[in-house]
This record gives structure tokens, sequence and C-alpha cells, in this order.
């Protein structure tokens, strides 16, 4: 039951890169500045590069000789402005695909119309993501791209902000040219960082754009002011997040949910793909050890760290929207039908065939496809209806609806909201009426069971004595009296939680029982235990 992993969501930016032509075309095009300004490892586009690496391992490599030749993203410096470049006056996005990477952006024209400038240029700005991404995501870095650009040109028509900005970038990519073009052999070669690194110090504009990609990157978005003028708001929602009903939709419930969560439970990331393993020790070894299946205290347990570092790194996910909370997931669950959503059937039909696409290449209409959807969703909650252990779950499907055994869709249907788990609450009432006909204490206890029900103070008399029947009434009926006095010890050790009406969750962590040891008293004192179920709570 291992959940899908495939290292890094396509959905993720890589980075972005700003570029600069002349409007008149009468110079190339220039590439202004790329962040990360160091080449990343998640750069490269796979095994493909990594079997050429290893074919020429041996063959020397020719030194570059200009910094323009160096490779981002698998495409050359140079060759970004060209990629780049508005080749439709009337469109001004942009969409370009090279290989495994995406370019999506906006470019504008900044005209000559300022005091004191003499020319016009265009400034195109496009993130770089994988080019297996979702059409959801190319939409979003569209629509992010275009509230960029409209910030800058609304900047630029007041305080020729965008103007100013490139002239202090190009004066450092000018004072490289001017190096490079001296007829000294002792020169040495000067990497794009370092002029990279020295326009994001000097820029503002760029500043800007850096803290965009990385709130982008971290959080899904956030709210920006430019030259502290222009607010922008922006957010890229992966559609995960669109539909993952569990997340909070306030800071009050924010709140609450990151305050109530325990080493007893674990949590499922947001976007379906885990995400890239960052250099953080923390997340690489908890990625190491994750699985939806393991609580959080047995995976600190493999990572060999506290309870207070899990819980303060999985309360920093579940703050920035990468995960939610959840129980574990474990055969023994039980899960219903959840509540009505604003999100209908249909779309998250087609969501989930879009996640889990059926193997079989059957031909069918566009209307069948459509219906084909929505009927294997509706009938993947009959075998929840109306409630269902998510072992009889697996065997239902497995032998009925094989596509949907499996783990996957459980998480899909819990994320969705279309199921919700139930926990079994226990709660200390007096035995019924018709249970004491026929029951009394003519069969002797023993002396030690005896002494642990007078002895408990958490008992009235009159709950006493019907203790004494329930266990003088085990005795007759063959339990062994080690057994039952074992069973007793457990029951009053519960007396506190069963009287808060707890749930099984919880005691079994609160009181570290076994979950046979639990049964047994389930079993034993079921005349004076109330048992029932209600929807899981954080």
């Amino acid at each position: 039951m291992a959940l899908l992993d495939t290292a890094r969501c396509p959905d993720n930016p890589m980075g972005f890169v700003v570029t600069i032509l002349d409007s008149l075309h009468s110079s190339p095009g220039h590439v202004l500045f790329v962040y990360p300004t160091r080449q990343q490892k998640l750069e490269r586009s796979g095994s493909i590069e990594d079997i050429i690496d290893a074919i020429n391992i041996n063959k020397k490599v020719e030194p570059l000789q200009r910094w323009t030749d160096e490779t981002r993203f698998g495409i050359t410096l140079e060759h970004f402005p060209l990629l780049l470049e508005p080749r439709d006056p009337n469109q001004t996005d942009l969409n370009v695909k090279v290989d495994a990477t995406r370019l999506i952006g906006h470019w504008f024209k900044v005209d000559d119309s300022a005091p004191g400038a003499n020319d016009s240029f265009v400034i195109s700005i496009a993130f770089i993501i994988s080019g297996n991404c979702t059409s959801h995501a190319v939409e979003a870095y569209t629509s992010l791209s275009q509230k960029v650009n409209g910030a800058l040109k609304s900047l630029q028509k007041a305080v020729n902000f965008v103007r100013l900005q490139v002239a202090v970038v190009m004066k450092e990519h000018d004072r490289v040219e001017d190096l490079l073009s001296r007829e000294e052999e002792d020169i040495p070669y000067i990497p794009s960082y370092t002029i990279f690194d020295k326009c994001l110090h000097d820029s503002e504009m760029l500043q800007s754009l850096k803290n965009i990609y990385e709130n982008i990157l971290s959080f899904g978005g956030s709210t920006f002011y430019f030259d502290r003028r222009v607010q922008l708001n922006i957010s890229v929602v992966s559609k995960g997040l669109l539909y993952c009903t569990l997340v909070p939709k306030t800071v009050t419930a924010m709140r609450e949910l990151v305050d109530a969560i325990q080493p007893f439970h674990t949590l499922l990331f947001v976007d379906d793909q885990r995400p890239a393993v960052e250099p953080n020790p923390m997340m690489i070894s908890f990625l190491s050890h994750y699985s939806p299946e393991r609580s959080f205290e047995e995976i600190r347990l493999l990572m060999n760290c506290s309870v207070n570092q899990i819980l303060l790194f999985v309360r920093n996910l579940v703050n920035s929207m990468r995960a939610v909370i959840i129980f574990p997931i474990c055969l023994s669950n039980t899960y219903a039908i959840g509540p009505e959503s604003n999100m209908s059937l249909k779309e998250l039909a087609d969501f989930y065939d879009e996640l889990f696409p059926e193997k079989r290449n059957i031909l069918r209409s566009q209307s069948e496809k459509e219906s084909s959807k929505l009927h294997f969703l509706t009938e993947v909650l009959t075998f929840i209806t109306p409630t269902t252990t998510l072992e009889d779950y697996f065997i239902n499907t497995a032998r009925l609806l094989p596509r949907a055994a499996n783990t996957e869709t459980i998480i899909f249907l819990l994320k969705t909201g279309l199921i919700v788990q139930t926990h079994m609450h226990f709660l200390l009432i007096e035995p019924s009426p018709k249970w004491h006909k026929g029951k009394d204490c003519s069969f002797e206890v023993s002396k030690r069971i005896l002494t642990l029900i007078s002895k408990c103070t958490a008992l009235s008399d009159k709950f006493k004595s019907h203790v004494h029947k329930i266990c003088s009434n085990c005795l007759k009926n063959k339990v062994p009296e080690m057994e039952l006095f074992v069973a007793l010890s457990d029951f009053i050790c519960l007396i506190p939680l069963f009287q808060k009406s707890e749930y099984l969750e919880k005691i079994i962590y609160d009181t570290r029982i076994s979950r046979p040891s639990l049964d047994r008293v389930l079993l034993y004192f079921k005349p004076v235990l109330s048992t029932f179920e209600v929807p899981a709570k954080m």
C-alpha cells in the first residue's frame, strides 16, 4: 500500500528568467538575470544527460569562452532571449516548451516617453517549470505573470521604475562586457552567477521577483509591495490544494488544527506528489521514513529525534498549507461518506481520472468517457456506504473494482472530503434492566478481585456492585481468574477516560494499552460500556 512518489511536483517553479530586447530589433536580445543565480541539481532533465555524461566521462571538456555559453535548465543563456522574443504584438503571454522545460511568462514594451529616454525596449519575465506540468499550472503561472507585469507597468508609468531598474542591471552587464572586450590574455573567466548576484544586490525589482518566487515555492502565494507603492496579491494554488477540503479555510481554524496535532497523528501532503527533497536535513530524514500508515511517534523513533522536534517541523508544514493532518491509515480504520461538498462529483471524477488514468485504452466517445469517470467514482463510494472498515473495502474492491483497491484512492477520497474517518468512543453507563435479569453474585470471586473493586475511588458503591456482578458472571462462564483480574485492572485504569467518552486511538496512546488488552476489557465489561461512532475530529 505504498504512495505514488515522483520525487518533485512538476507544478513547482524551478526558477525565473528576465530578458531584454531592443524593440527595433537593431541588436540581439540579452539575458538580464536568472534565478537561482547558481545552477541547481534539479535543473538536470534526467537520465539522458546522465548517460551522456557517462559516455563522455573521459572526453576533454572545452572551457567556456563567455558566461552566456553556460547552460541553465537545459538551455544556453544566450538562447533565452530568442525563446522569449515576442512573435505576435497582440499576444503578450509566453508559453514555450523546450525538451523537459517550460517557460511561462509575459512581456511588455517600455517606450521612450519617459523624461530623458531616447530608446524603447521589450522586457520579458518568465517562470521556469517542468515540461510535464498540468494545464492547471500553466493557467496559474500565466495569471501570475500577468499580475507581476501589470504591477511593473503601473510603476513604470508612475515613477519610471522599470527603466531605472534595468539601467541598474545593465550597468553591471556593461562593466563585465567592457572587461571582456579588453585584449588582455590573463583576464579570468567570469561565471554568470557573479554577475547575477551583483544585479540581485543592486536591483529592487529583482529582489521583489526573487521574493515572489521563493514564497510561491514555499507557501503558494502571499501579498507583496513593489517599490512600497503597488500591492500585489499573488497565489499559485495547486489543483491538489484547490480540491483538498481538509485544509483550514480561516486563520482561527488553522490555529486550532495546529494546536490539536498529537504524536499519534500523521500527515498527508496536499499535492499528489511528495515534495522534492530539500536541503533541509529534517525534511530529508522525514521523507525517508514517512508513510501515511505511520504515526509521528513511529516516524520520530526511526528519525531518532524528540517529540517536540517532529511536532514543530510538522506544524510548519501544516501552517504553510503543504500538508494536512489525519489519523494513520490502517486496516481497522472505519470510514463513512463525508458531508456534502461545494465541488461537484463530476469535477472530482475528472480530477481522479487525471491523477490515476485508466490503464486500458478503450475507444469511447467524449460523452461516454465523462459518463464512465462519474460512474466509476460513484461506484467506489458504494463500497463505503454506510460505513466500512478499510480491510473490508480492500477485500470487496479487489474482487469487484480492482482499479480502486489501493491506498492512493483512499487518500484521494479523504483529501477531497468524499469520505471521513469515524472514531469509536466509549462511555461508562448503568447496565440495562434486561441485563440484570438472571444475573447475580452467586459465583464467588477471588479476594484480589474484590480488593480491586472496593479500592476503586472512581466508582460509586452502586456501580461497584455492577462490576462485582459482571466479574462473578464472567467466572461462572469459565473465564480464567488471572485473565479477568488483568482485564479488571485495565478497566479500572481506563475509567477516567471512559467517563470523558474518549475515542479508541487516544485511549491507546495515552495509556499505552495494547489493542488485544483493550478488546478484552470491552468484551468483559460490555454491560457498563456504551460504544458509538462519530466523524473523527483532530
